[in-house]
């Protein structure tokens, strides 16, 4: 048996990536649309207890701009004691025109984020790249430099393309972000 003990309330955003219906709606060079799945909260949530609270981290696409660009929403979850809050949150979507989808999200033992996703737009293939945050940085904020891991040089023939990100953290020491 399941029982709903909470709700969270989350700060607004758009939803409705290229309607509700979409499968097709990330822009690629000289291929058709990509799926941006954007009905659900992507992988894995990642829950770790700090002793002192614990935190659950999780992420999804949405549309940034009202027309369509996708961006990454993440969320960090903790309870101290009782119930369940929102710690912090965000939208990650530098003002470059690309399109940020797939995400995948981890939380070290020391509290920093480290945050992975697919990139495209029209003149750019598909492609990986991360960024992050350590504990101490301004919440709800990516402060670390967007890294590219995979460098895109082709576009996708079916609409799906990054299927199955899935951020780990390493359990030799805590703090190594396996993408």
């Amino acid at each position: 048996t399941l029982t709903q003990v909470q709700t969270i309330g989350v700060s607004a955003h758009e939803s409705e990536l290229c309607g509700y219906t979409s499968f097709s709606c990330i822009p690629q060079p000289g291929g058709s649309d990509l799926d941006p799945l954007r009905e659900l909260i992507m992988n894995r949530a990642m829950y770790r207890n700090f002793g002192t609270h614990e935190s659950i981290v999780c992420a999804h696409v949405t549309d940034v701009d009202g027309n369509d660009l996708a961006g990454i929403r993440w969320y960090e979850f903790r309870r101290s004691g009782g119930t369940w809050s929102i710690y912090q949150e965000g939208t990650y979507a530098p003002a470059d025109g690309l399109n940020r989808w797939m995400p995948t999200i981890g939380l070290s033992a020391t509290g920093n984020i480290g945050l992975a996703y697919n990139v495209s737009n029209n003149s750019t293939h598909p492609e990986i790249r991360y960024t992050g945050r350590k504990e101490c940085d301004p919440l709800g904020t990516m402060t670390e430099p967007e890294t590219q891991l995979v460098d895109g040089t082709a576009n996708n023939n079916i609409n799906r393309w990054g299927d199955y990100n899935q951020m780990g953290v390493d359990p030799s020491d805590g703090e190594t972000f396996w993408f």
